[in-house]
């Protein structure tokens, strides 16, 4: 557990000094904000909290933050050497995989953290009538469920980091899984089966995080996000250990031919 900690504390430190991970969390607080103040109006005189308005715009724009801190988790070791050098380390690839993909996953929980600040901090200045709903209690469970999107999400983006040289395509194919695919499956359910359209008003992923703001957590998508985000890790380590053993087997090659 030790090595597990330092792991992801290396990567924490790590990722806070990447510029690109710097410009994602700002594109990602911008994005997030405009959402924001636009629900706010779109919502105005609704029985809608500015938790649920919140949670509504991070839901959107959840799977882009998560590309872009998990596309260089993996992305490109494999082309430049660098994942033989982090194999040959003294440590298991559980811990390494496992380190890693904390690291990342703590920078999308503060990223989330602030984005929740701006509106507890900022909004009461312009209007008082909001005071009673803006209080770091009363969007926890807003935040723990978006929590748990990122952690799908980031479990996604390092997986496909993982399988992809490059960290564009990495982000790309995250974002394709995490949010693209849902949304034209969800567009084609809709389309093929109007019906649904009364039963399925939104996003699953985004009506999933207006009844955690409403603290109604259902089994359903907390059994979702947590099954398939841990089957995304079980991808990322099958594919980190045949990695190990194509290592030792290349070094035993090169002994063998000296």
């Amino acid at each position: 557990m030790n090595v597990v900690r330092i792991m992801a504390v290396r990567t924490f430190g790590a990722w806070t000094r990447l510029s690109a991970v710097a410009w994602a969390i700002v594109f990602f607080l911008a994005l997030t904000g405009a959402l924001t103040v636009h629900g706010l109006f779109a919502f105005e005189g609704a029985h809608t909290t500015v938790a649920e308005v919140w949670a509504r715009a991070a839901a959107w724009t959840v799977p882009l933050l998560s590309a872009l801190l998990s596309m260089h988790a993996w992305a490109g070791a494999r082309a430049d050497g660098r994942l033989d050098l982090l194999l040959s380390a003294p440590v298991t690839e559980r811990s390494l995989f496992v380190g890693r993909f904390l690291g990342v996953y703590a920078h999308a929980c503060v990223a989330l953290a602030l984005s929740a600040a701006v509106p507890v901090c900022v909004l009461p200045r312009f209007s008082s009538a909001l005071a009673p709903q803006l209080s770091a209690l009363s969007f926890l469970p807003a935040y723990c469920g978006l929590a748990l999107e990122a952690f799908f999400a980031v479990a996604v983006g390092c997986m496909a980091s993982a399988c992809a040289r490059s960290a564009a395509v990495a982000a790309v194919l995250s974002l394709a899984l995490t949010s693209l695919l849902p949304y034209g499956l969800f567009r084609a359910v809709l389309q093929w089966h109007p019906v649904w359209r009364g039963r399925f008003a939104e996003l699953p992923a985004v009506a999933h995080a207006v009844d955690f703001a409403d603290a109604y957590a259902s089994v359903a998508p907390v059994a979702f996000y947590l099954a398939f985000g841990l089957f995304a890790l079980f991808r990322i380590f099958v594919n980190i250990r045949f990695s190990f053993f194509g290592t030792i087997r290349k070094s035993y090659l090169e002994i063998n031919t000296l």
